[in-house]
């Protein structure tokens, strides 16, 4: 029996899609009708995540979409408590019993999703892969898939299409088809293709999976800064091109690759988060001085896309915890979380590998010879990020002591810079003012 959890409030992302939803859902076929809709059921945490809830109200992240997400999901105790007492005042109350009801029926709803053109892409880290591009009725961006594998395809670029052909199929990247369908099922084989897929993976979600069945999978949001004009500010760049040579060594895998810049506030206000941490703020605190959420980013079209592909299980490579509740609550099963250590922290380490990625050995001495000229030894700016991130925004992953020292000691040399500048800017608003 599958227990349906109430809807939970809708992240920031979700809020700021535009007013006109019907122009949004006419990019996508007569799959994505409004009572098509997928309607998946959030899992049920039990007494253990109910634990973990309780400890992480300290984080100072309550308030994120994904905290309030699982702290509203309840146990399997609290449910069954519910039911019980809501069987004993059945005779009382049915107007209470008719609520509980309503929000029971209700239940998380994943937006509609449509690959467009899926492509072959010879890789620089071995082998061959594709890049899917989807449109959903969420938002205007165009996000991505990198496959990793021919047995993962997407059910809604396959399907046949009104007036579709075996040229047009050939010129979007569809598989061939053996022969067209009927006419009178033509009209309604993408949402059907797209139900069936979607309904499958969900159900499959709920037997266990063996290893190989839950792919590689990395929900990676883009970064201009980082992956096109080599910024040093963050790892984005070494965690998408970690991934994909991970997934290109294994054969097998996903890349999610969405639009959305800066943790969901967008590039402009990404440029003035950077000036702000050049002031002395941190990458929590920037956003938060903006009037942003520490994290503004939605996951439901990635657990569509997901549905779309067929996958319901997968090993995810993460260290964001709140891409695991995201994902849990889509109805996406974690067989197994895979740690993302930056690579410029793996190269430190004795014998570790060097190179890595596009930019390899010339990219460290680049990251060298910037740390130097900064006066704070090897530390980066993206140590300082990646510090952050652990501390103050729950993600998980161990800081080498090395890199833990020399973010304390560039930080305390900032502040000092800070109150410095401070207080020379002061005296020369005052010299001005006098004169």
């Amino acid at each position: 029996m599958t227990v349906v959890i109430a809807a939970q409030p809708a992240t920031a992302a979700a809020a700021a899609a535009p007013a006109d939803k019907a122009a949004l859902a006419a990019r996508v076929p007569a799959a994505a009708a409004a009572d098509e809709r997928v309607r998946v059921p959030a899992p049920v945490a039990d007494e253990a995540d109910a634990a973990d809830t309780q400890s992480d109200t300290g984080s100072g992240l309550t308030d994120s979409p994904a905290d309030r997400t699982v702290a509203a999901r309840p146990s399997a105790l609290a449910l069954a408590a519910a039911a019980r007492a809501a069987a004993a005042d059945a005779a009382t109350t049915n107007t209470t019993n008719t609520t509980n009801t309503t929000a029971a029926a209700r239940a998380r709803i994943l937006p509609q999703v449509q690959c467009q053109a899926s492509a072959r892409i010879p890789s620089t880290f071995g082998g061959t892969h594709r890049l899917l591009i989807y449109t959903n009725s969420e938002d205007d961006k165009e996000h991505m898939a990198l496959v990793f594998g021919s047995d993962i395809q997407s059910a809604s670029l396959n399907a046949w299409r009104p007036d579709d052909s075996a040229e047009a199929r050939a010129v979007r990247g569809a598989l061939p088809a053996s022969q067209p369908p009927s006419t009178a099922a033509a009209a309604s084989t993408s949402a059907a293709a797209a139900s069936a897929t979607t309904t499958a993976a969900v159900g499959a979600a709920e037997q266990p999976a063996a290893e190989y069945d839950a792919p590689l999978v990395r929900i990676h949001s883009c970064c201009f800064t980082g992956e096109t004009v080599g910024s040093l500010r963050c790892d984005c760049a070494e965690q998408l091109q970690e991934a994909m040579r991970i997934m290109a060594e294994r054969g097998r895998g996903v890349i999610l690759y969405l639009i959305q810049e800066g943790r969901g506030i967008g590039l402009r206000d990404k440029l003035m988060a950077y000036n702000l941490i050049d002031m002395g703020h941190d990458t929590l605190s920037a956003n938060l001085a903006l009037g942003h959420r520490a994290d503004e980013r939605s996951y439901t079209v990635a657990s569509a896309m997901l549905a779309d592909l067929g996958i319901s299980s997968i090993r995810l490579l993460t260290n964001n915890p709140n891409k695991m509740n995201e994902m849990a609550a889509d109805g996406v099963q974690i067989a197994e979380r895979i740690p993302m250590m930056p690579t410029s922290w793996q190269r430190r380490q004795p014998g570790a590998r060097q190179g890595g990625g596009k930019g390899g050995d010339d990219e460290q001495s680049a990251a060298s010879h910037h740390a130097h000229a900064h006066g704070h030894g090897e530390i980066q700016d993206r140590d300082e990020y990646l510090v952050t991130k652990i501390q103050k925004m729950g993600h998980i992953l161990d800081i080498p002591e090395a890199i833990l020292r020399g973010v304390a000691s560039a930080a305390s040399s900032s502040t000092s810079a800070s109150a410095a500048f401070s207080a020379s800017t002061a005296s020369a608003i005052t010299s001005a003012s006098r004169a």
